[in-house]
C-alpha cells in the first residue's frame, strides 16, 4: 500500500491504532508525503497461534477537510511449523 500525493504540497499522515492486535504491524506510523510523491506503508501479519487475527487502523493526514480513513486488516494461517521435515499441503477453497 502506499499514500500518494496528486498535488504540489506537503503533507503529514499518522496511523492510529484502534484495534490492535499484536500479530499484526504497520511500518511507518506517522510520516511525511511530499508533494506528487508517493510514500509506500508495510502490514506485517506473523502468525502466532491458529486463529484469525483483525487489526484496525485510523489513516489521518494534515491535508484540508480529510475525513479519517479506517483500514481493516484480517490474518488467518498456520503459524510456522515445529517440525520442518514434515511437508506441508495447503488447501484451496473453491
Amino acid at each position: 500500500m502506499s499514500i500518494d500525493s496528486n498535488c504540489p504540497v506537503n503533507f503529514e499522515y499518522e496511523f492510529k491504532e484502534t484495534k490492535p492486535h499484536p500479530d499484526i504491524k504497520v511500518s511507518q506510523l506517522l510520516g511525511d508525503v511530499y508533494g506528487n510523491q508517493s510514500n509506500p506503508i508495510t502490514f506485517t501479519y506473523a502468525p502466532s497461534t491458529f486463529t484469525t487475527a483483525e487489526a484496525e487502523f485510523e489513516l489521518r493526514t494534515s491535508e484540508f477537510d480529510f475525513e479519517p480513513q479506517v483500514i481493516r486488516i484480517v490474518g488467518s494461517a498456520i503459524p510456522q511449523r515445529l517440525d520442518s521435515q514434515q511437508p506441508f499441503y495447503p488447501s484451496v477453497m473453491e
